[in-house]
């Protein structure tokens, strides 16, 4: 993604593994019941993946026409064929709030 993550520990990678990687194989529906509205959505040229854009400041998430610095984008890469989740990014100052989730 270009940017570089931020860690507060050495363990924190793992953590967010942890926490996220339950998520992969998961339909969309069920994230967008525990997570709510996406800040944006992004359709690929080539029609097979969609990505879902949470941009949060501190526990809030921002809506589209929101700006803040800092804070954290979470990026879900959905396969538009199966409606499931392929893989997650982030980036920025991220924190473990919904290791429950799932």
């Amino acid at each position: 993604m270009g940017c570089s993550l931020f860690y507060p520990d050495s363990h924190f990678p793992k953590k967010m593994a942890k926490a996220y990687d339950p998520w992969i194989g998961q339909d969309v529906n069920k994230l967008l019941m525990n997570w709510g509205s996406p800040t944006k959505t992004f359709k690929m040229p080539n029609n097979t993946q969609t990505i879902y854009t949470y941009v949060f400041a501190g526990s809030t998430v921002l809506t589209e026409n929101s700006s803040t610095a800092g804070g954290c984008e979470f990026n879900w890469f959905v396969n538009n064929d199966t409606g499931l989740i392929d893989r997650y990014a982030y980036k920025g100052d991220c924190n473990i709030t919904r290791e429950d989730d799932l």
